[in-house]
């Protein structure tokens, strides 16, 4: 949408500022609204595969669809049906990996995977121009009266540029989707290219991670009310939810309002994509790297508490910037940039790490990346034009959502400590009296679980 509307989107539409961002944020909605139902969905699933590879599938067809639009209405529908089919994707593949890995195994594949949202900030501005140019051809220049004083590439058909840039992308998506339904792996105890033994292995390596031996007693496969109760009571799915959204702002609007910010900064326009590939780059090495110093360390709260505070030594400088020179303030987007990348994928890996049982994992997990979305929604509001080249209120908000979500998962880890130490006591075994069908679905309830700081 943003590449579109840079490239002519709004004038050719007639959209007003307002129905852009109606159409804009009306697929934040249905993220928020569907995020929990695709994912339940895609943990009954007999195909798991076959489920994520036909969400990407519908997702590039109607991205691509999105080319061939004449009205707002038109693009709102699409829009829509766009976040109904994105909801389950992300929450769908943090579910199905998370299931062939211990926990200390495990956040170092998710920063990786995380890694794509990085790529796609990084290149795909520079892919839609590419595409917009290289097949519409020469530009040309909106009128003085247009909505955007866009620039807008033109076919010698008359086809233009944004338009090919939805039908190329989609189309490539949707390409990429039915490649997708053979090669994604399906829940260990489907895997084809595991022999019987290996599977029944993971599932017992991951279990017994979870607690103090070789048990299996962690798998909440009936998912009855009881156990829908103790999903949604769980106060590490509300706090984990939080710690995304704080650490989601961040790096949603590093994504968003990057290459603004720079220009402001003072660089030139064709040199404000160049100086935004480093800073990715190198976001996306401490990403990774963040990751594997989790795992090697096993921990996950002080690593998100030490990205906070690099992305508030950032945020601090360019909120007092009257006394530094580009160069400074460009090592501050730095800064921004590595904090809010490195602590996002830690945000959800740790609530994986912290949920027991397949139904309250697709549960927690679809609940956190729903709500997690919102911090696109925000992101996208608070650094406003007016207020160049010093952005207060974008950065000071995003300062303060950053530490919602440390506040958040400080409460998590200290309820977490205490509930690790009431259970070494025993302080939760009469648990084990319940009637024997409702100790075997328990979950990360049961006495024997203990939580990950």
């Amino acid at each position: 949408m943003s590449n579109g509307k840079a490239m002519g989107l709004m004038d050719d539409l007639s959209l007003t500022v307002k129905k852009y961002n109606i159409a804009y944020f009306i697929c934040f909605a249905t993220l928020v609204i569907f995020g929990v139902p695709s994912t339940l969905i895609l943990c009954k699933s007999q195909r798991p595969s076959w489920y994520l590879g036909g969400l990407m599938v519908c997702w590039g067809v109607i991205n691509m669809a999105a080319g061939f639009v004449h009205t707002f209405h038109g693009l709102v529908a699409l829009r829509f049906l766009l976040g109904i089919f994105e909801a389950g994707l992300q929450p769908g593949l943090i579910y199905l990996t998370s299931l062939y890995y211990t926990r200390y195994e495990y956040q170092k594949r998710l920063s990786i995977l995380f890694c794509g949202n990085l790529t796609a900030s990084a290149f795909g501005p520079l892919l839609a121009y590419a595409i917009g140019k290289g097949i519409a051809g020469a530009q040309t220049v909106n009128p003085k009266n247009s909505t955007t004083n866009a620039v807008s590439s033109i076919a010698p058909n008359g086809f233009k540029g944004w338009r090919w840039v939805f039908i190329v992308e989609g189309s490539v998506t949707a390409a990429i989707g039915l490649l997708a339904c053979f090669l994604i792996v399906d829940e260990p105890y489907r895997c084809r290219f595991l022999s019987a033994e290996e599977r029944r292995l993971v599932q017992r390596r991951t279990a017994a991670d979870k607690g103090n031996g070789d048990n299996d007693v962690f798998l909440m496969d009936r998912f009855d009310r009881r156990a829908l109760w103790r999903s949604v009571s769980d106060y590490k799915v509300w706090l984990g939810a939080l710690v995304a959204i704080g650490m989601g702002t961040t790096a949603h609007s590093t994504a968003m309002f990057m290459s603004s910010i720079l220009h402001d900064f003072g660089y030139k326009s064709r040199d404000v994509q160049i100086h935004t590939l480093p800073v990715y780059a190198v976001a996306a090495v401490f990403m990774v790297g963040v990751g594997w110093l989790s795992d090697r360390l096993r921990l996950r709260y002080a690593l998100i508490m030490a990205s906070t505070i690099i992305a508030t030594i950032g945020y601090c400088m360019l909120l007092d910037e009257t006394w530094m020179n580009r160069e400074a303030k460009y090592g501050a987007s730095f800064l921004i940039s590595i904090g809010g990348y490195a602590a996002l994928p830690l945000a959800f890996g740790w609530l994986v790490d912290n949920l027991a049982g397949r139904w309250k994992r697709a549960l927690g997990i679809g609940i956190q990346s729903a709500l997690g979305n919102m911090a696109g929604v925000v992101a996208s509001n608070i650094y406003r034009q007016y207020e160049s080249p010093t952005y207060l209120t974008g950065y000071g908000v995003a300062l303060g959502f950053l530490w919602m979500g440390a506040l958040a998962a400080t409460i998590m880890a200290y309820l977490m400590w205490e509930e690790n130490r009431r259970r070494d006591v025993g302080g939760r075994a009469s648990r084990l009296g319940r009637p024997p069908e409702e100790v075997a679905n328990l979950g990360d309830d049961h006495p024997a679980f203990r939580y990950t700081i």
